[in-house]
């Protein structure tokens, strides 16, 4: 299992990061993952949920896990509100900003400040392999700062800068930094992997 570190001052009261096989966390709560920006308030153990990309929830014991493979699987906790969240995003949810979304209802439901938030974005496709055909034209507007050479595009930094101006401090996101389809240990769809990891949270 990976963690992240910006979790660990408060890994007493979490468990959470990436498995590479998501069916190991058999009880988990998952959804129909659509590349949506859907946002789903968790207050029990469901079998099955519908359409979502995200997930919330002040529940103890109760796991949300999101699957990724190649896409970013986000974690966010405030430790004032003892909330938690877990947030699928692919470039279709970088495109709809689903990350500061999730803060923002977070912030609403909860009371929670964004300023209070540690935020953890796993391993993912990085800028050296998120190459796109015409990044200009099949992406909006606000993704264009984040092309680079040969079309590639940094969602890495688009991400966190999707948490700073949603008010989360710069040192209080740990991006993992690893590319899931390059560096070895990971699944990736563009690599042609069927299986999928799992990115989830657990408040204890």
């Amino acid at each position: 299992m990976i963690e992240f570190d910006i979790l660990k001052p408060f890994s007493g009261e979490l468990d959470y990061g990436v498995v590479l096989d998501s069916s190991e966390i058999s009880d988990a709560v998952m959804a129909d993952q659509v590349h949506g920006d859907v946002i789903l308030e968790v207050t029990e153990q469901h079998e099955t949920l519908p359409q979502a990309d995200a997930f919330m929830t002040q529940q103890k014991d109760l796991t949300l896990m999101v699957e990724v493979a190649d896409c970013q699987g986000i974690l966010i906790y405030d430790p004032v509100t003892r909330s938690v969240g877990a947030v699928h995003s692919g470039w279709r949810g970088s495109t709809l900003n689903i990350i500061g979304k999730t803060i923002k209802k977070m912030t609403e439901t909860y009371g929670a400040s964004p300023s209070d938030m540690r935020v953890a974005i796993s391993p993912s496709l990085g800028p050296c392999c998120a190459e796109f055909s015409d990044p200009k034209n099949e992406l909006p507007e606000f993704c264009h700062p984040f092309i680079g050479e040969d079309n590639h595009v940094d969602f890495w930094a688009l991400s966190t800068k999707q948490c700073l101006d949603a008010g989360v401090p710069e040192d209080q996101i740990e991006l993992a930094g690893e590319c899931s389809k390059c560096q070895p240990g990971y699944l990736s769809y563009r690599n042609g992997d069927s299986g999928r990891m799992g990115v989830f949270v657990t408040l204890l």
